[in-house]
C-alpha cells in the first residue's frame, strides 16, 4: 500500500511524525510535582507520564478547535 501510493504514504508519515513530536513535547513539559493533599504515593515517572498525556490532550483539543474555526470561516467566504 505504501509503495503503490507514495503521496498518501508521505502524508501519513508526516501526520504520525507530528503526533509523535507533540507527544514528546508534552511529556517533556510534564511535571513531576505531587498534588497537594494526595494520599497515595505515585512514582515521578507515572506523574510525568500522566501530566504529559493531559498536556497532549489539551494540545490536540486546541488543534481540533482551531481546525473547526478555520474550516467554518473558509466555507463562509466561498
Amino acid at each position: 500500500m505504501f509503495f503503490t501510493q507514495p503521496g498518501k504514504a508521505k502524508s501519513t508519515l508526516i501526520g504520525l511524525g507530528a503526533f509523535a513530536i507533540i507527544m514528546v513535547i508534552a511529556y517533556a513539559l510534564g511535571s513531576t510535582e505531587p498534588l497537594p493533599g494526595a494520599t497515595e504515593e505515585i512514582s515521578t515517572g507515572a506523574m510525568k507520564f500522566i501530566d504529559g498525556g493531559l498536556l497532549a490532550s489539551y494540545i490536540f483539543l486546541g488543534i481540533a478547535f482551531i481546525g473547526i474555526i478555520i474550516s467554518e470561516v473558509s466555507s463562509f467566504f466561498r
